[in-house]
């Protein structure tokens, strides 16, 4: 996606990786080096940032394997079963457990349309369906409480972080390149049109050693917002 919009820029001398599998990501023109990332949200929990795909992509494969597990279980009709989820969640044995406990409970009333609370941050909501699927529970989607809002204000709060990351990421190979860019793929606001970036360069420049900060919309790969910085010097 990088190079695509690098291209467009109109850019021909692309090298990929040019000293290995270390920064910079590429290299223009023989002197800028531009790293990339993806861009995407975070939750704080204690000390460390969480990246918010990573507690979904063990939850919801998971407990939809849970659901597969009640197919012999013979019933007139069957149940969508969507999965709402907020942090700070541990996928664990004892939670699944728990899962199954909640699933087996509502067995016994299997139909109505209701919310099964199984912790203060684990709701399977339950929508009824006329006709019997592959098993009595089909899981139908996954919500996550701590995604989402207004984007200017998601991106704002995330990239000095993102930044923050990738200055230490570069700095033992700072010297060697006069020009550095960040290239962030923007799985936030997806390209934010001119009115969103105006106001989030309203905002106080953020201070980098970058000489660009480009959030790029995966939808549309020509499309770059530049992020106002204030460039300040190296420091080792």
């Amino acid at each position: 996606m990088a190079k695509i919009y690098l291209e467009h820029l109109g850019y021909r001398d692309i090298v990929f990786e040019p000293d290995g599998n270390i920064p910079p990501d590429f290299l223009l023109n023989r002197g800028i080096a531009v790293e990339v990332r993806r861009f995407n949200q975070y939750f704080r929990n204690d000390n460390s940032m969480e990246a918010l795909e990573d507690l979904g992509h063990k939850l919801v494969p998971t407990i939809t394997s849970i659901l597969s597990e009640y197919k012999h279980i013979q019933t007139s009709h069957s149940v969508y079963v969507f999965i709402d989820f907020e942090r700070p969640l541990k996928p664990s044995k004892s939670l699944y457990d728990e899962v199954r406990i909640t699933l087996n409970k509502y067995l016994s009333d299997f139909g109505n349309r209701v919310n099964l609370k199984v912790n203060e941050k684990l709701t399977l909501q339950i929508y009824p369906v006329e006709e019997r699927l592959s098993s009595p529970f089909v899981f139908g989607g996954s919500g996550d409480g701590d995604s989402g809002g207004f984007v200017v204000a998601n991106v704002h709060a995330h990239l000095p972080f993102v930044i923050s990351e990738k200055e230490k990421k570069i700095k033992p190979f700072f010297q060697k390149y006069p020009t550095w860019w960040l290239v962030l793929i923007d799985t936030i606001g997806y390209g934010l049109d001119q009115y969103d970036l105006d106001q989030l360069n309203k905002n106080p420049p953020y201070k980098t050693i970058f000489d660009k900060v480009i959030l790029v919309s995966p939808n549309n790969l020509s499309h770059g917002s530049e992020v106002s910085i204030e460039k300040h010097s190296y420091e080792t």
